[in-house]
């Protein structure tokens, strides 16, 4: 069974709008030697993306997102891809974009047509979208593997020792809430962005 599974549903819950979840490793990949962020998942951390899946009625990827992780179409949720190429995965939606004026429109549309969005874009669309204040939840797994590095786990539950590794990576508010809890080899950890640093940036772009 998958360590903490039933704490799950008590941490991870989709209580604002947009919500984002991201995974990297406690030497700060995030993708492993062939682009994709499996080879450094864990049990635990996939276990936590179903969970975040069920509770969303859509999904924000990337374009290169859409290619590396071989996204297919759901009757679960949709799935919406944010690139500034043309070509995305057959069956899931284009939202194209040149500047962070067109992004900034057409994500304000997905908010107003879904009730629970969750982004799971790489660090490149998903920075975008912290810098622009539209992220207002930030989940990280922070997955350990003995093999691939020295430091010790307690080490990754010290708060400033995850602002640091998760900030390397992304452009976290630095004013942003942190909780974290551990399952198994993987720190989870919540970031609150926060309804006035995404006003306030609204409010700057425009």
């Amino acid at each position: 069974m998958v360590s903490g599974l039933s704490s799950v549903a008590n941490f991870y819950v989709l209580d604002k709008p947009v919500s984002a979840n991201f995974v990297i490793s406690c030497t700060g990949a995030f993708v492993d030697q062939n682009g994709s962020s499996r080879g450094i998942s864990s049990p635990d951390d996939l276990a936590h993306l179903v969970h975040l899946r069920k509770l969303a009625d859509a999904v924000v990827i990337g374009g290169n997102t859409a290619r590396k992780e071989s996204y297919s179409p759901t009757s679960r949720f949709v799935t919406y891809v944010f690139s500034r190429s043309s070509k995305v995965p057959n069956g899931l939606l284009h939202k194209q974009f040149d500047n962070d004026a067109d992004l900034q429109r057409s994500f304000d549309e997905l908010t107003s047509a879904h009730e629970h969005i969750l982004v799971e874009a790489g660090p490149s669309l998903l920075n975008k979208l912290l810098l622009a204040g539209l992220i207002d939840v930030l989940f990280v797994s922070i997955v350990h593997k003995s093999h691939e590095c020295k430091c010790e786990m307690g080490s990754t539950t010290n708060i400033q020792a995850i602002r640091s590794l998760v900030r390397v990576v992304l452009e976290v508010p630095l004013e942003a809430l942190l909780q974290v809890q551990t399952f198994g080899s993987t720190v989870v950890t919540r970031f609150d962005c926060g309804e006035p640093q995404r006003l306030n940036s609204k409010r700057q772009i425009a």
